[in-house]
């Protein structure tokens, strides 16, 4: 069992900074960071990156607001204390949706905004949800699991401890898809995301605890519906060629071993990429949804 603390805080003169705030800003700067350079990498596109992270930061700060207040507290609407990370969420998704439009002409395909930052931002949550998990900002119902915080009234779960779990999990498959020797077409990154994260805060709401519920659901339920269903259409289910996203040198040289790379491949990676099978469902959704690598002559 954790024990419950204080939220750590920062004293600076009269002014005090808690450590949610300090690892939300740090979140925040680490996404827009990575993001810009993933842009960059693959397609030289890092300006454009920065017109949509400046667009996309306040509309999201927006909406992560507006959701908290919906949701928690409607008397805070002015006065912007209080976050909703679903809020966030969906107004980036808008945002994205707006630029893959307006950049529809550009070297980089329309999902790889969706890719990038689906990718890009379970880093940030991490970050984040490492201060909610240290200010014991989400607690649950009452149980008697080994893994909960004995807080408030008794142990009770922390769910921003079981979303740091999930999140650590989803960073390593998305990091062995990125890096694999296959490459995976545009979406199918930000699907996974969305789909695995949708579903896993479907679930985990059910262990929130005196949780107003609208048609036997919270509203975070309903978020998290609507962004499994958003998740359905990144996956290429008509698309028999899907168009592959080049990849970094770097990543390149770790998928191959330093191999020679077959020029024109159109692979992500380049690699010499063994035969997939396709016999049962996986299979053939993964060579659907991959492009294989050509044999060098």
């Amino acid at each position: 069992m954790i024990p419950c603390w204080q939220e750590p805080f920062i004293q600076i003169g009269h002014t005090v900074l808690y450590i949610f705030g300090i690892l939300l800003v740090a979140a925040t700067v680490l996404g827009m960071a990575l993001f810009v350079r993933r842009a960059e990498r693959h397609f030289k596109e890092g300006r454009r990156a920065v017109y949509i992270v400046a667009v996309a930061v306040p509309v999201m700060a927006l909406g992560a607001h507006l959701m908290y207040c919906i949701v928690d507290d409607r008397t805070a609407l002015l006065e912007f204390r209080g976050i909703s990370s679903f809020g966030a969420i969906l107004g980036g998704a808008v945002v994205l949706g707006v630029f893959a439009v307006i950049y529809r002409g550009s070297p980089a395909p329309s999902w790889f905004w969706f890719d990038a930052a689906s990718y890009t931002g379970v880093f940030a949550a991490i970050v984040a949800r490492s201060g909610c998990f240290l200010a014991h900002d989400h607690l649950g119902s009452r149980t008697s699991f080994w893994i909960s915080v004995n807080c408030l009234d008794g142990p009770r779960f922390d769910l921003a401890l079981f979303e740091l779990i999930f999140l650590v999990i989803l960073v390593v498959v998305l990091t062995r898809i990125q890096r694999g020797p296959r490459a995976w077409a545009d979406g199918v990154v930000f699907g996974i995301s969305a789909l695995s994260y949708g579903s896993f805060r479907f679930g985990v709401e059910f262990f929130r605890d005196q949780a107003t519920k609208h048609s036997g659901l919270t509203v975070e339920q309903w978020a998290a519906l609507i962004l499994v269903c958003g998740s359905l259409f990144a996956f290429p289910w008509g698309r028999d060629d899907p168009p592959a996203t080049p990849r970094s040198t770097d990543f390149r040289r770790r998928a191959t071993g330093d191999r020679p790379i077959a020029p024109g491949s159109g692979s992500r990676s380049g690699a010499l990429c063994p035969r997939v099978p396709r016999g049962g469902i996986c299979g053939r959704l993964r060579s659907r949804w991959t492009r294989p690598c050509r044999r060098s002559p």
